[in-house]
């Protein structure tokens, strides 16, 4: 396993990126690097010729407000990148290769309704079942549906199929109501993965309580709904 550390900046001090995993990865990704980055831990190396970064993932970390803002507030960032994962089937045998035992995959929906300019991100456990009866409820919606690629790009600067929660930090306008699954919520120490503002070429793991600071620290205050208890017939 080797280390090779980089500087990034005052508030990000140190930045590893970790070459290979400890898992066995399925031959059609034997090519991912994983990458993990430690904030305050000193770094070591297990090799006298650590590896250079890859260019494209120290510039794409070194340009992105969601790790940059993960590791101001000194969270522990767990990151690896793969080849890219627009749909949770795409992502799937990523995270079961690089992401720690037991982390769960969020899928995000961006919506909107038809008649009204009001947005929202729905993000929730891959596996829990989104009632879009209950959005229409809880939140006045007559007809939610996907909003236009057009204006997840305006909004949060994202391409299709790399929507996430760490977008709030691009939001300066508040535009967009951050909505968040109660099961992911109550995950306690469970890892949980999402893509940073990168891309969907790289995942980013934090607990709940983690994913929580940081959107507080982004000035907002997400509206947590219980899909499985909350249902609508």
């Amino acid at each position: 396993m080797v280390l090779s550390v980089f500087g990034v900046g005052d508030h990000r001090e140190k930045l590893a990126l970790l070459y290979g995993t400890a898992h066995a990865a399925p031959a059609a990704i034997a090519t991912t690097t994983a990458i993990a980055a430690i904030t305050d831990a000193p770094a070591a190396s297990t090799s006298s010729t650590a590896a250079a970064p890859a260019p494209a993932a120290k510039s794409a970390l070194l340009e992105d407000a969601s790790t940059t803002l993960l590791l101001k507030l000194g969270i522990p960032l767990v990151l690896f990148e793969h080849p890219s994962s627009p749909t949770i089937n795409d992502w799937r045998p990523h995270i079961e290769a690089l992401a720690p035992r037991g982390a769960k995959m969020c899928k995000n929906l961006f919506l909107k309704d038809r008649k009204q300019p009001d947005l929202l991100l729905v993000v929730a456990l891959a596996d829990t079942a989104v009632d879009m009866k209950l959005i229409q409820k809880r939140f006045a919606f007559k007809n939610p549906r996907l909003a236009a690629e057009e204006v997840l790009l305006q909004t949060l600067g994202l391409q299709k199929g790399a929507v996430t929660p760490l977008a709030m930090v691009a939001d300066s306008r508040a535009a967009v109501t951050l909505v968040l699954d109660k099961a992911l919520v109550d995950s306690g120490a469970t890892p949980l993965c999402f893509h940073p503002i990168s891309g969907n070429n790289f995942t980013v793991v934090l607990t709940a309580a983690e994913l929580l600071r940081y959107v507080e620290a982004c000035g907002r205050a997400p509206v947590v709904v219980d899909f499985l208890t909350d249902r609508i017939d």
